[in-house]
């Protein structure tokens, strides 16, 4: 599972502070984002949370939707707002392959149907950001409450995603970014 890659689409501020707790983990990580955020990490980036824990990482690497050379990616985590899904359909496409999961992490439920509706064929999940990010200067991104990453756990017994899902968890969960899976999301 370590050799699996992952893309963060919409990295803002959650979507970045996300993208850091992948990368922290070990994951291969790219980051799909505006230009001010390229230029805010191009040399580097901080997590910190309200804890006062922290955790200095390289450069993130970033793509551009329509690139020549393709990229497909096991693991799509899909951070922009509600709003811009159904804007954002065509420019996902050029990383989406039939393996890749795509985790809709935005916080209130819908948008996961406008992604099954355009990727019919691929495990489309839900995952709830339950902590606000804040950005106290740029290429520093702050958990500043509590609250957890919960991804939902696929119930087909042999989709990709429900294998992989408690794995990511587990790899992902930390003092940075405590993670873990639910079969009862919407709950």
């Amino acid at each position: 599972m370590n050799n699996k890659t992952h893309l963060v689409f919409g990295a803002g501020l959650t979507g970045g502070y996300l993208a850091g707790g992948l990368i922290a983990a070990g994951l291969s990580t790219s980051l799909v984002a505006r230009q001010k955020t390229h230029i805010a990490m191009a040399n580097g980036l901080l997590l910190s949370d309200y804890d006062g824990n922290q955790k200095t990482l390289p450069a993130p690497t970033f793509m551009t939707a329509g690139n020549p050379s393709k990229q497909n990616f096991d693991f799509i985590w899909l951070t922009v707002k509600c709003t811009a899904i159904t804007n954002i359909t065509t420019e996902l496409a050029s990383f989406v392959s039939e393996s890749t999961v795509i985790i809709c992490c935005q916080n209130g439920f819908g948008s996961d149907q406008i992604i099954r509706q355009s990727f019919p064929n691929n495990d489309v999940l839900i995952a709830i950001v339950g902590f606000n990010v804040a950005e106290p200067k740029p290429g520093h991104l702050h958990r500043s409450t509590e609250g957890r990453l919960v991804i939902q756990q696929a119930s087909e017994a042999h989709s990709i995603s429900s294998e992989a899902m408690p794995w990511l968890a587990e790899k992902l969960d930390s003092k940075m970014l405590p993670a873990l899976t639910s079969e009862h999301i919407e709950a």
